[in-house]
């Protein structure tokens, strides 16, 4: 394949008529292209046999490129340039948190794949998202190397909560893991005392999930101001509406479709947050 033609390639899409490697299936797919330059990682889902290939790595397999203006296709076939590129740096760094104790946990693989699925229901980007993690397991360098990407991402602090949501998954957040999430925080250029600050929070929920409701019975008036973040001399209304707010942020319907450590952290946390308001409002009872 003459990847010189067309030559005015710059910034645009191509589709691209693909021979699936395992079943000869044509398979059409739109692609990316910077010029001649053709994305490494960008790959497809055969329709017909299920496999997944790496387009690059399969380049003699390429039959024919249309510009897009020439020739429709098929949207089931489509990959997001973007949301892949993302999903690739993600996919790096849960790899290499699941991958610091040494054995890979099955509840890590599980919530891995909770995330995908949450991330997209595109079967094809669920399958991607596998595919990397396989490799970012195997190759821990590269997966160091595919944090760069990460370091501009407006997203990055939500990215290193997932990554302690996924270490607290199994009701225990190593000293492996927390070392290497400190780790990729450096690397994206968090902040340190931010990484610090959301690990310990993590922490300080997996502490409240296990003591659960013995807890909540025993509940101070300062632990109940706390635990609705309002100050000793609120009001009446203003512990209502901070209660409210609060219902609204934790209450379980809300993570109805979270991965499971999520639910029971949302429920423990309504334990509390009603214990709280129980507590206060019996000062004002006549």
């Amino acid at each position: 394949m003459d990847f010189t033609q067309p030559n005015d390639g710059i910034n645009r899409d191509f589709i691209f008529e693909y021979k699936c490697p395992e079943c000869l299936n044509i398979i059409e797919v739109r692609v990316p292209m910077i010029g001649t330059m053709l994305d490494s990682d960008i790959g497809v889902k055969c329709d017909k046999c299920n496999n997944y290939s790496n387009i690059s790595k399969n380049r003699t397999n390429i039959t024919r490129i249309y510009r897009t203006i020439d020739k429709p296709f098929d949207e089931r076939t489509i990959y997001s340039h973007q949301i892949k590129l993302f999903l690739d740096s993600v996919t790096a760094c849960f790899a290499l948190v699941m991958k610091a104790d040494g054995n890979i946990n099955n509840d890590d693989v599980k919530y891995f794949k909770e995330f995908c699925i949450a991330y997209s229901s595109n079967e094809n980007i669920v399958e991607y998202g596998k595919e990397r993690l396989k490799y970012f397991l195997k190759n821990q360098e590269q997966a160091y190397i595919n944090l760069e990407k990460l370091k501009d991402n407006e997203n990055k602090l939500d990215i290193l909560e997932l990554l302690c949501e996924l270490s607290c998954y199994n009701g225990n957040f190593s000293q492996n893991k927390e070392k290497i999430i400190r780790k990729i925080g450096s690397k994206i250029e968090i902040n340190k005392n931010k990484v610090l600050k959301i690990i310990s929070e993590y922490k300080e929920k997996i502490n409240s999930t296990k003591s659960g409701s013995n807890s909540n019975s025993e509940m101070s008036f300062d632990e109940a101001y706390k635990t609705l973040e309002i100050s000793a001399n609120a009001t009446f209304e203003e512990i209502k509406t901070a209660y409210k707010n609060k219902c609204k942020e934790y209450h379980p319907d809300k993570y109805a479709n979270a991965p499971k450590r999520i639910q029971e952290f949302a429920t423990s946390e309504m334990a509390k947050i009603n214990s709280a308001y129980n507590l206060l409002r019996g000062k004002y009872d006549n």
